[in-house]
């Protein structure tokens, strides 16, 4: 369980994780998704860098089970999957949890790591059926 933070992973390392016969990838992956204090966009994309460095390691052992961390709570800025959440906001169909106020809750994460960060509201139908919809991609 990690990821480098600077970069994605050299064709030596990657040789060396597929040795094991489970990895998980973290959120942090790559220069784009680690800046901490500042997250990135959706432009990052970090789950299709993720699901390349799968398919690198999966080329050396097509049998490796392989694990991509995305948080069931907080709706990270940097994965691709964020865009979709701002769509479904924009279309009037509140997504985000709020507060008795309707404001929308804003969290941190890691230590105060990553803050701001938006949380899916599981009471609407559309938030978990786009969450499982996303998860299935990578199956």
């Amino acid at each position: 369980h990690g990821a480098v933070y600077d970069r994605e992973y050299s064709n030596e390392e990657v040789s060396h994780l597929a040795k094991f016969q489970m990895v998980t990838i973290e959120k942090w992956y790559t220069s784009c998704a680690s800046k901490k204090y500042h997250q990135s966009g959706p432009e990052c994309a970090v789950e299709t860098k993720i699901e390349s460095l799968f398919r690198r390691m999966r080329a050396h052992n097509p049998k490796q089970t392989t694990i991509m961390y995305w948080n069931s709570m907080l709706d990270f800025s940097f994965f691709k999957a964020h865009s979709e959440m701002e769509a479904l906001e924009l279309e009037g169909r509140d997504s985000y949890l709020r507060d008795e106020n309707g404001k929308v809750v804003l969290l941190c994460n890691d230590h105060d790591m990553y803050c701001n960060v938006t949380t899916f509201d599981w009471t609407k139908p559309w938030v978990r059926q786009f969450w499982v919809e996303t998860v299935y991609q990578f199956i």
